[in-house]
């Protein structure tokens, strides 16, 4: 199948087995494969997918859903090259019929390693269903500040036309 481009966005369902609420740890085999499943933003929008994932992935009494997981695949890829050893993360297609469309499915292809698995989990984003969002530190969840309208981190200065910022 074909991969993914890198501006595309994954989501990965957060099941009891993976996270301990009560501690605020999520365990790092969330992310540990073989050909771990995602779900792609591009097609199908983040609030469906608390029913997709109840569906399909959730399984009482032992495994319900609680968190859902997103990392875009190019952050997903940059952590993969920065890590040693480098790894080479590959998103591709994987259609399933129980995903509306098919091609919504995908998956993370090979296992990824403890220790980057371990970046990985502290790399994404997490939404509840109310709607908050969530960051996890490696030890604990922390809520992300809402949003004001200003991004966290400011868009780099503009430069003047060439030539105009030097002094003749």
């Amino acid at each position: 199948m074909s991969a993914l481009p890198p501006e595309e966005r994954i989501v990965r369902a957060v099941c009891t087995d993976k996270y301990d609420k009560a501690k605020g740890r999520i365990s790092p085999s969330l992310m540990m494969g073989p050909d771990t499943s995602v779900s792609r933003l591009l097609l199908i929008p983040l609030a469906d997918h608390w029913e997709l994932f109840r569906s399909h992935v959730q399984k009482p009494p032992e495994r319900m859903l609680e968190l859902l997981g997103v990392i875009g695949v190019r952050a997903l890829q940059a952590l993969g090259a920065a890590h040693e050893p480098k790894r080479d993360v590959v998103v591709e297609v994987a259609p399933d019929t129980r995903w509306n469309p098919p091609e919504a499915h995908a998956e993370i292809k090979g296992s990824l390693t403890r220790g980057l698995a371990n970046k990985v989990v502290q790399a994404m984003q997490y939404s509840q269903e109310d709607g908050a969002v969530l960051s996890y530190t490696g030890k604990a969840m922390i809520p992300n500040p809402p949003a004001t309208g200003a991004p966290l981190i400011p868009p780099p200065p503009t430069l003047p036309p060439s030539g105009t910022w030097c002094r003749s």
